[in-house]
């Protein structure tokens, strides 16, 4: 992750060498005629918590504990010929 300070200043990189996490995926779908169908889908990962630190020669401390779960939800419309 890189951040470039708004106001001026030295640019920061932080990293993380790995962590462990999880994806749940889920759909459904609908035929609305015989070529058309609608679909939906969710998905949600699971990382939890991570903590960056800083990448090599960037001083400057640690962006702390950043939480990273997001949640999606993708709604669509399919045509097959």
């Amino acid at each position: 992750m890189d951040i470039t300070p708004v106001g001026g200043g030295a640019d920061r990189s932080y990293s993380v060498g790995s962590k462990a996490a999880f994806q749940l995926i889920g759909g459904v779908e609908y035929a609305l005629s015989r070529s058309w169908r609608l679909t939906a889908d969710a998905w949600w990962l699971r990382v939890g918590s991570v903590r960056l630190d800083n990448a090599s020669g960037n001083p400057g401390g640690s962006a702390g504990l950043l939480k990273y779960n997001p949640f999606s939800v993708q709604v669509g419309i399919r045509y097959s010929f």
